[in-house]
């Protein structure tokens, strides 16, 4: 695992061989009003998802974000990925807001 105070990163391994990979951040939020944890990068391997790597990442970016005393956890994830909002959701994660891009040219 690599961390630092405001953020972390850290994959799953079984077996010598690496299943999948999570990378955060952490930030103070007004909307939340106090700090907040962000996964910026949540993914298994293809051929391995629906093996419970997926959730270990998750259950560990949660231990991290209760040891720095975060308020929430939040994620996003594209449209098209509807597999991954099934895990989300039934990991208990709540669809909270839609987002915005601007790409800069």
């Amino acid at each position: 695992m690599i961390r630092d105070e405001n953020s972390f990163a850290f994959f799953v391994l079984d077996e010598g061989e690496y299943k999948g990979f999570c990378h955060g951040d952490y930030f103070d939020t007004f909307w939340m009003s106090g700090r907040t944890c962000y996964i910026s990068s949540l993914i298994t391997n293809e051929k391995d998802r629906g093996k419970g790597y997926g959730r270990a990442l998750v259950d560990h970016a949660l231990q991290l974000a209760r040891r720095e005393r975060c308020k929430a956890v939040i994620l996003d994830s594209g449209f098209p990925r509807e597999q991954a909002h099934r895990f989300y959701e039934k990991y208990g994660f709540e669809k909270s807001c839609y987002g915005f891009e601007l790409e800069l040219k």
